[in-house]
């Protein structure tokens, strides 16, 4: 009995497990049928195309070609492009026209005085006596006793060149047997007379020589900006204003570490410097100066601006006239050339002031021994 219950129980389990095999067979089938249906269309599809293929060959087969090789192509040893030889000229001349129109263009651009050289190309009846070293703001702009700075050689050369001149005029001409006034000026404002005329009266007074220091520049007095004492004390204009005023009453004294240099200054600014300076009076001023002292030195106008220089330039021996590098346009110098050639200055030397320190502005520059230190990174 109990075999035959457990015959019947695999049985039913069976049957179980087939049913539920029927019921999947319709999902089978469909799922077969897809794939067949996929399998016949890509096998039309495969037909139709080895068709097409077939057919394009036999095309290609009987259709003669429209295209025919007339020629085969051929190269030279030496490429067509790009030419060599061209190019290079073309860099050549391009190489050398970039620099030269660099320069044309700054030449043409640039107006002022550059150097010495060109002083003198243009002004051939005139010489350069001195060359004064442009300064940075932190150099001192006077000079000291025993001053060994390359300024104080500049106006050591430029004092030894002047001083000839000096005893060259003497002996041209009789009537300057006490040539020692001179005359200091520019074309323009700015070109350093008055700085000029403050260390040259210095570097004079410097040899033991008893010099004074003339502020004629009336309409813009700068003398007294480089010494300890009011612009309005009574000067050269009140002299000639005044023909009651002694003029060694006006004279400042004690105002420099030199002992020897004396200072005149401008005085009040007048209304009318010209008419003060065409008076004798003033020939009178420089009379006594030349009695009391060794050398004058007179800082005056500018020639370009006014006539007062001009009107007093027949008094000088020597006039020297400031060029500036950098500043003075160049043509000014047709301006100084024309002065020059009608005498309207007496034995004009020129100064070329301003000059940087990487060009040559004078020999001697330098000629003392300084003791270098040796930079950190030299140990032998």
């Amino acid at each position: 009995m109990q075999a035959l219950t457990t015959s019947y129980q695999r049985l039913r389990s069976r049957e179980g497990r087939y049913t539920g095999e029927i019921n999947n067979l319709p999902q089978v089938e469909k799922e077969l049928k897809g794939i067949l249906r996929q399998q016949g269309i890509k096998e039309r599809l495969y037909v139709f195309l080895l068709q097409k293929r077939e057919e394009a060959a036999l095309s290609y087969a009987i259709t003669s070609p429209t295209i025919k090789i007339v020629d085969f192509a051929y190269t030279g040893s030496i490429p067509i492009s790009p030419k060599r030889n061209i190019i290079l000229l073309g860099a050549f001349l391009i190489g050398l026209g970039l620099p030269f129109s660099f320069l044309y263009l700054k030449f043409l651009l640039d107006t002022k005085v550059n150097n010495r050289a060109e002083i003198e190309n243009e002004l051939t009846g005139l010489s350069v006596f001195g060359e004064v070293p442009q300064l940075s703001n932190s150099q001192p702009k006077m000079l000291k006793r025993n001053d060994q700075s390359a300024l104080a050689e500049a106006f050591r050369i430029f004092r030894t060149n002047l001083l000839h001149q000096l005893k060259f005029s003497k002996s041209q001409d009789s009537a300057t047997d006490n040539s020692k006034v001179i005359y200091v000026t520019s074309s323009i404002k700015g070109e350093g007379k008055t700085f000029t005329a403050n260390n040259l009266a210095r570097v004079i007074a410097s040899s033991n020589k008893k010099v004074l220091l003339i502020g004629a520049d009336l309409r813009n007095p700068q003398i007294h900006m480089y010494y300890n004492f009011d612009r309005d004390l009574p000067g050269v204009s009140d002299y000639l204003f005044n023909e009651n005023l002694d003029i060694r009453s006006i004279i400042q004294k004690g105002k420099s570490d030199f002992k020897n240099l004396d200072i005149l200054s401008s005085g009040s600014v007048p209304p009318n410097p010209a008419e003060l300076l065409v008076e004798d009076r003033f020939e009178e001023l420089i009379d006594v100066a030349k009695s009391i002292y060794d050398y004058v030195i007179v800082d005056t106008a500018p020639t370009i601006y006014v006539t007062d220089t001009f009107l007093i330039s027949k008094y000088a021996d020597v006039t020297v006239y400031l060029v500036k590098q950098g500043l003075t346009e160049k043509k000014l110098l047709h301006h100084i050339k024309e002065v020059n050639s009608k005498n309207k200055l007496n034995h004009m030397a020129l100064v070329l002031n301003g000059v940087i320190s990487d060009t040559n502005f004078g020999y001697g520059y330098g000629y003392v021994y300084n003791e270098k230190k040796k930079p950190f990174y030299k140990f032998w």
